[in-house]
């Protein structure tokens, strides 16, 4: 038993220091870290630019969704506002499933059913994993039916813009958060990545 500790123990410092050992605990995660978190800031800085069609006989709503759509905090989408028909939909299903498709998707806006409900948005997209520009459409059309319901109720332009800004929240008292919840994030990913190849080795 004395012998097989002693040989264990001797593989085991040989092993642990070569210059790949020491290079694959330290390196690999924090090439890893710099990757995930290097693809979560630059998704967060980007902003869709896709290219839609939306299908509405609203003319307002069709324009006030394309100028929300292509001005937006994180959107920069092109945006071609066309009426609806039967026509219109069978032309743009064939446009998505064309190699070369210009469009990443078309927004259908169906008129309200009864007066005073909202009307009914169903959107189809070229690829089910574009997910940025599902969620700027759909920020952008609750943007747009809450401007429209407060003009409705008497506001005028300047004071929606006066209620919906954006508020600034001084946490300057505790510290940057998002800064503390990243280099956390960071550290932990890093002691997971060391633990595991350590075990591995």
């Amino acid at each position: 038993m004395h012998n097989i500790w002693l040989i264990a123990k001797r593989e085991y410092m040989e092993r642990v220091r070569t210059r790949g050992f020491i290079l694959a605990t330290v390196l690999i995660p924090c090439l890893m870290a710099a990757l995930v978190g290097g693809s979560a800031y630059f998704m967060s800085r980007t902003k869709t630019n896709s290219h839609i069609a939306v299908v509405t006989s609203d003319r307002a709503l069709g324009q006030d969704l394309k100028h929300q759509l292509e001005t937006g905090k994180n959107s920069e989408m092109t945006v071609d506002v066309m009426e609806p028909s039967g026509a219109t939909r069978a032309g743009l299903d064939a446009q998505l499933h064309t190699h070369g498709a210009q469009i990443a998707g078309y927004l259908w806006v169906s008129p309200p059913t009864q007066p005073g409900e909202r009307p009914h948005f169903a959107y189809t997209a070229r690829s089910a994993g574009d997910i940025a520009t599902e969620e700027a459409i759909e920020n952008g059309v609750r943007t747009v039916l809450t401007r429209e319901g407060l003009i409705s109720h008497g506001l005028t332009s300047a004071q929606i813009d006066e209620i919906t800004a954006p508020v600034d929240i001084d946490t300057s008292s505790t510290g940057n958060t998002a800064l503390a919840f990243g280099i956390a994030y960071l550290f932990f990913f890093l002691m997971y990545m060391v633990i595991m190849l350590y075990g591995m080795n």
